[in-house]
């Protein structure tokens, strides 16, 4: 997670030695032009003051002299006093963990001389350009208070032509080797790179399952789909070979024959010289029927229903139809015209046989 330094010491007033043996002296003023470059240069790429790890162009754990990572930002300095001020944010957790096992505790700013910078038409006096954390070395300037906090980090690739003053002196105090402080320094990383991996790996698994639920869910919904669209299909059908019969193309008993037909078409079929919706197809089958029995009333007007013989019914299917009719009409609907033809049949011998010969 980013983090920040805040109130960081890192300059002050007085006459310093830095890398190169020559003393330079700062006064307060000079703190004063440093704290109003900041300001005319933020935003723009000319100088953007960073957090570095040491003064060194090559860095042993990057092996290379351009395209190292910085550390933190600088985002606001300011003079307190003789002491210059800074806000750092975006610090690697990894360096943090180092400052708190105090493998680092002393920094030392990096300087560009007045005049060096320019920016439309303006020369700057005195520029922060880096601020470096030490470990094994000591710094120049040594009324500083040592490092606070810190977490992780943004990346920043700087180029000037101008070299900047390092105040720093190259003294080395003993406590650890190189070798060891690369070695902690590759530790850190590769636990951050390690905690990172892990929680993306869990969100991968989560998205995954998220992903799993909703795709059964949606097979779900496209079975149920599928099986409320089938049971309309058979129920459509059904009525219509009972309206069939009822028009005398198909007699009751070639009902369950038909049906059965009706139940194994599935999807589309071609019928009628195109491809159609079964139930579309089906509808046309029955409609090419010519009449079979005539359900028409004979003799001159109303129908008398008979429980026996023919009576007043031109056929034994007309007789049929009008009784398996009234049957329906007298259950209100609680049974269906197949239903009544069955029963009918089943419970009137003469009238099935008659049915059955077409007399």
């Amino acid at each position: 997670m980013p983090g920040s330094i805040n109130r960081l010491e890192i300059f002050s007033a007085g006459t310093w030695t830095p890398g190169n043996g020559e003393a330079v002296t700062f006064s307060e003023s000079h703190l004063d032009q440093m704290v109003d470059a900041f300001s005319a240069l933020a935003g723009t790429n000319i100088v953007k003051p960073h957090l570095k790890l040491g003064h060194t162009e090559a860095q042993k754990w990057f092996g290379q002299k351009v395209g190292v990572p910085t550390l933190g930002w600088i985002d606001r300095i300011w003079r307190e006093g003789r002491k210059l001020f800074a806000d750092i944010s975006h610090v690697p957790e990894a360096l943090l963990e180092m400052i708190k096992g105090h493998r680092y505790h002393n920094v030392s700013a990096e300087v560009f001389p007045g005049g060096v910078i320019e920016h439309e038409g303006k020369k700057f006096g005195p520029v922060l350009s880096a601020v470096a954390i030490l470990g094994t070395e000591m710094p120049a300037v040594k009324d500083l208070a040592g490092l606070a906090s810190a977490l992780y980090a943004d990346q920043f690739t700087a180029n000037t032509t101008a070299a900047p003053i390092i105040f720093n002196q190259e003294a080395t105090i003993g406590m650890f080797t190189q070798e060891q402080v690369d070695s902690l320094i590759a530790a850190a990383v590769g636990k951050a790179v390690g905690e990172t991996k892990a929680t993306f790996s869990e969100q991968v698994s989560s998205q995954a399952a998220q992903i799993t639920t909703l795709t059964a869910r949606a097979e779900g919904a496209e079975t149920k789909l599928a099986d409320q669209a089938a049971t309309f299909a058979a129920t459509e059908m059904e009525n219509l070979v009972n309206q069939s019969i009822k028009d005398g193309k198909l007699l009751p008993k070639q009902k369950d024959t038909v049906l059965g037909f009706a139940k194994s078409l599935k999807g589309t079929m071609n019928f009628g010289g195109g491809e159609k919706p079964a139930v579309d197809a089906f509808k046309e089958f029955l409609a090419s029927f010519s009449t079979q029995v005539d359900l028409k009333e004979k003799g001159g007007g109303q129908q008398k229903q008979q429980d026996g013989g023919g009576g007043n019914f031109a056929t034994p299917a007309a007789e049929l139809d009008h009784r398996v009719n009234l049957a329906v009409k007298e259950s209100g609907g609680k049974i269906n015209y197949g239903d009544a033809v069955r029963t009918i049949l089943r419970e009137d011998a003469d009238l099935a046989n008659r049915y059955a010969k077409g007399a």
